[in-house]
């Protein structure tokens, strides 16, 4: 199937006198039409940077980025500002017009686009009524929680009919309660709209709840794609472990300090039905072993079931073998943790 969002070496440098940074190094990606996208990094990996060049903000150093039939990083002036209004975008901090109403913010794309008054008001009332702020209208942002300006920041994103929506941090400045109501939202427009969703966050939990795919950035570079039950059930990459292991916390180091030949640390993942299965009472009653949970999780993403959890194992070397053995055959990926 032809990608709706794709991106071919893409690459952006910053220059400081004599001094070249480079931002993002040969970037490579697909979105699906209708695909919740999310690009996961720490400050300061790129991922700001990806999306501005994504949404035309930024001009990339060198590469292509085609959105639908138009290779955007070619265009310039008309074609470019037609483009523009095909994308709509989303910000951590709002940035709302503060002498301006809800219904007032809502309509300015659509009064710049030179829209008839009558369609302005259709549209609004309609964007209104679809983020749950039909009685806000008439309110200012000052008078609005975080939550509802932020439905205000996605009513205006969607004002010009976008084919895709790309949302920076949108969530990263709300409560966990805000949170989850923005991205419920978010994850409705996409069914009910079909609209493709980009999306950069340093928040995992984000992108468990509502992301089909997922893309790891650091240092400039995506180090793991793919789906989101794939890349967290089974990460590769230590920038990936690490989102991971601060998302269930850390073990005090001096748990491992007892660590002895007769031991072994494990962190074990499980997907789909693994994680459902009472497999470490199976290795008891199997192995002749003791399990010592330490930590553990589970998560219900949109299309299967993953789990973490981090064990320690005494018995006989033979038996620790046979139960490691026995983990691979049941579907269950372990690291042993030093």
């Amino acid at each position: 199937m032809q990608p709706f969002v794709h991106i071919e070496k893409l690459s952006k440098n910053f220059y400081k006198k004599t001094e070249v940074f480079s931002a993002l190094k040969d970037i490579n990606f697909d979105v699906a039409k209708g695909e919740i996208f999310g690009i996961m990094g720490q400050s300061g990996a790129g991922k700001s940077t990806l999306l501005r060049c994504l949404s035309s903000l930024e001009k990339p150093s060198s590469g292509k980025i085609w959105i639908g039939s138009d290779e955007i990083t070619s265009l310039k002036d008309h074609p470019l500002r037609l483009f523009r209004k095909r994308v709509g975008m989303i910000f951590q901090h709002f940035n709302l017009l503060a002498s301006r109403t809800v219904y007032e913010n809502i309509a300015f794309p659509l009064q710049l686009s030179d829209v008839p008054p009558e369609e302005i008001k259709k549209r609004v009332d309609e964007l209104l009524y679809l983020v749950g702020l039909s009685h806000k209208k008439d309110s200012y942002p000052s008078r609005l929680s975080g939550g509802e300006k932020q439905r205000v920041g996605i009513a205006r994103a969607l004002a010009l009919h976008p084919e895709v929506l790309f949302c920076d941090e949108a969530t990263s400045a709300l409560d966990p309660k805000m949170t989850k109501e923005i991205l419920q939202l978010l994850k409705e427009l996409n069914q009910t709209l079909g609209l493709t969703i980009i999306l950069i966050t340093h928040q995992m939990e984000v992108i468990k709840q509502i992301c089909h795919k997922v893309a790891v950035i650091d240092k400039g570079e995506i180090v793991e794609i793919g789906p989101v039950s794939d890349v967290f059930s089974q990460p590769i990459h230590p920038t990936t472990k690490h989102f991971l292991q601060n998302s269930i916390h850390e073990l005090p180091a001096e748990i491992f300090k007892k660590h002895g030949n007769d031991k072994h640390f494990l962190r074990l993942y499980f997907r789909g039905t693994s994680a459902k299965e009472p497999i470490i009472t199976q290795l008891i009653k199997k192995f002749d072993i003791s399990v010592n949970i330490l930590f553990g999780w589970i998560d219900a993403l949109p299309d299967t079931t993953i789990g973490t959890l981090t064990v320690e194992l005494d018995g006989t070397e033979e038996n620790r073998k046979k139960a490691l053995v026995f983990l691979e055959e049941s579907g269950v990926r372990y690291e042993v943790i030093q």
